[in-house]
């Protein structure tokens, strides 16, 4: 395999390694995490959730346990979600929520 390649790889698999939160957005964090996250003035209740992502294939990860969020009163509709390392808070990862 290249060198990059397994460079990367490794990368990937410590980034796994780590503590992972995922949060919900109402507005897209666009990669540098200025998007609206939910708070607890919009969504009572609300807050990030750990996760534990495993490799699958080729340098992608899936979660295989459920995420629920106990709302304690209504919500705003969140369309984007975002992985957070869980040490520092920083979003790593983002994506739009299927409709």
């Amino acid at each position: 395999m290249p060198q990059a390649y397994l460079y990367q790889n490794a990368n990937f698999l410590s980034f796994l390694a780590s503590s992972l939160e995922i949060g919900l957005f109402i507005a897209s964090p666009a990669g540098n995490g200025v998007g609206v996250e939910l708070s607890i003035a919009i969504a009572p209740g609300y807050a990030r959730q750990p996760i534990t992502l495993t490799p699958v294939l080729n340098m992608c990860a899936s979660n295989n346990a459920p995420i629920s969020w106990n709302a304690t009163g209504a919500w705003a509709t969140a369309y984007f979600f975002g992985v957070f390392l869980a040490s520092t808070g920083d979003l790593v990862y983002w994506g739009a929520l299927p409709r």
